[in-house]
């Protein structure tokens, strides 16, 4: 595959960056929607490098918020050993799986994620 659009890519990247910063979170949905969509990367190595790039994203927004003290030691530790068997075992399994299902699984995720986003802006509460 031949990479295509970088500047654009990396325009988004700067986007996703900045929302990791500022929401916390690994904004892996921009980036593989970057790198899929916009710069014409097949979607499992995308994902891969989504994956990669989620963990450098975060481990520079992470140390801010350690010396900030809004991170938890107490609540992260299980989450991170969840997290580390959970992106083993996807990792493992998505080189055996085809690409349709692959986006079958990541568009509802996505369309997820984007409902959740805009409830709590809202400030609905559903509980």
């Amino acid at each position: 595959y031949h990479i295509q659009k970088v500047p654009f890519g990396a325009l988004i990247m700067f986007g996703a960056g900045f929302a990791s910063g500022l929401l916390g979170n690994g904004s892996g949905t921009f980036k593989v929607f970057a790198m899929d969509t916009v710069m014409q990367m097949p979607l499992k190595p995308s994902s891969a490098t989504s994956n990669f790039m989620m963990g450098v994203t975060a481990a520079a927004s992470a140390l801010i918020y350690f010396f900030n003290g809004t991170i938890q030691p107490l609540i992260v530790a299980p989450i991170a050993i969840g997290i580390i068997f959970g992106s083993t075992l996807g990792s493992k399994v998505m080189p055996y799986l085809p690409n349709k299902l692959l986006r079958g699984i990541f568009i509802p995720v996505v369309v997820l994620a984007g409902v959740q986003l805009v409830i709590k802006a809202l400030g609905i509460n559903l509980y």
